[in-house]
């Protein structure tokens, strides 16, 4: 008996949720599986035609072709981009600090070693310096490609779904 409850409570919690309305905006490349979806509370950076600004605010609704946010409602149409950020792969922003930090380390442990390990006097390094820039400078370039440009266009669209 006690089965047969939890069962019927756990089937209607999930149809429930199966249920509810799903409002999506969709940023999708025409001949790609790839897709970008904002939901709403979904923070999102933008710039309509004809303004000068940028726009970052959160989703509060989204409806066949508007998409409302906290304080403007934008038609789907009026969009120039949407800025989106990259987020996955080895080649992420968010491992720019990363980089950074290990370019910084390195040089750090090189002249620790020479000194008090060693006991010698630190020796210029040509490979350990050049080794630390390039790992500063590869992490200042990934960081400063946390933002894509999403253009809708030819091959790129932007749409809304609404069940």
């Amino acid at each position: 008996m006690v089965r047969g409850i939890l069962f019927f409570v756990c089937l209607s919690a999930s149809l429930r949720v199966y249920g509810q309305n799903t409002r999506l905006l969709i940023l999708e490349r025409t001949g790609s599986r790839n897709r970008i979806t904002y939901t709403i509370g979904d923070v999102i950076i933008l710039k309509l035609k004809g303004e000068d600004f940028e726009i970052r605010d959160e989703i509060t609704n989204i409806d066949d072709s508007i998409l409302f946010l906290s304080e403007f409602f934008i038609p789907v149409s009026s969009i120039k981009y949407i800025k989106t950020v990259h987020k996955r792969g080895f080649l992420s922003p968010s491992n720019g600090p990363k980089l950074m930090i290990a370019g910084g380390a390195l040089i750090l442990i090189d002249i620790f070693n020479q000194t008090v390990i060693q006991g010698d006097p630190y020796q210029y390094n040509k490979g350990v310096t050049i080794t630390s820039a390039s790992l500063i400078a590869a992490g200042g370039i990934l960081m400063s490609l946390k933002y894509r440009k999403f253009k809708p266009g030819k091959n790129r669209r932007i749409r809304t779904f609404v069940n």
